[in-house]
């Protein structure tokens, strides 16, 4: 069978939904220790915003992989009005630990990983640390569908650095001229994807901006006519 490759986060694990969870949790737990009380959702905004700057200076090696994993809950907590202390850094080590056991998939990513794996290998291609996406898929119950995952820690490079997904065709061992991927990120997986030279969807639940007019869906279970694989459920 040929392979498709797959972002992980935001396109089949529920990245924000398994996030916020964890940090609610988290709060509760660290309650005697934080001098104000926060709003959950207040401060997941604020983290979500500072999580995406911390990765997109890891993503141009500004930071180490330490340094994001404390840096994004410092300059959340900082906001706050709440200064560093040594307890922030159990907080971020607790989170990496809890949030990746949470199993909450995105709409539809179970029946579409269930009908593709028919016809196609799954392969992943993330920037997420190898560790950490390996639990993600053991507790989503998905490591059945996947036949293979590259992630930048093991590719030495960043999506939407060329070598990524280069590295996830060649262990995929296609030959195939056209390699499906299907990523949330405008920027780092559909423009990545095909100036890599593959077939990019942009999965797009959200309708943001496609300037360029790439192939879009808003379901991942579109994928199945899109494939043309949809006898597999009798359509």
């Amino acid at each position: 069978m040929q392979p498709i490759f797959f972002d992980l986060d935001h396109t089949l694990w529920d990245f924000e939904t398994n996030s916020q969870n964890t940090i609610s949790d988290l709060l509760e737990g660290f309650k005697d220790k934080i001098p104000i009380p926060l709003s959950r959702q207040d401060f997941f905004s604020v983290y979500t915003r500072m999580n995406e700057a911390c990765w997109d200076l890891y993503r141009k090696k500004q930071i180490t992989q330490e340094e994001l994993r404390i840096k994004r809950f410092k300059e959340t907590f900082e906001v706050f009005g709440i200064s560093y202390s040594p307890w922030q850094q159990d907080f971020a080590k607790e989170y990496l630990a809890e949030c990746p056991r949470k199993g909450t998939l995105m709409p539809g990513a179970l029946e579409t990983l269930e009908v593709l794996s028919q016809y196609y290998r799954i392969f992943l291609i993330t920037n997420g640390f190898e560790s950490v996406q390996k639990t993600k898929l053991f507790h989503a119950d998905i490591e059945q569908y996947i036949s293979g995952m590259i992630t930048s820690e093991t590719a030495g490079c960043t999506k939407p650095d060329k070598k990524i997904f280069d590295c996830a065709i060649q262990k995929s061992g296609t030959q195939s001229p056209i390699n499906w991927y299907i990523g949330d990120d405008y920027d780092t997986d559909v423009r990545g994807g095909t100036a890599a030279g593959m077939k990019a969807v942009f999965y797009n639940p959200a309708r943001k901006a496609n300037p360029d007019g790439y192939t879009e869906i808003q379901s991942l279970m579109e994928l199945i006519p899109l494939l043309e694989v949809s006898e597999a459920l009798n359509l």
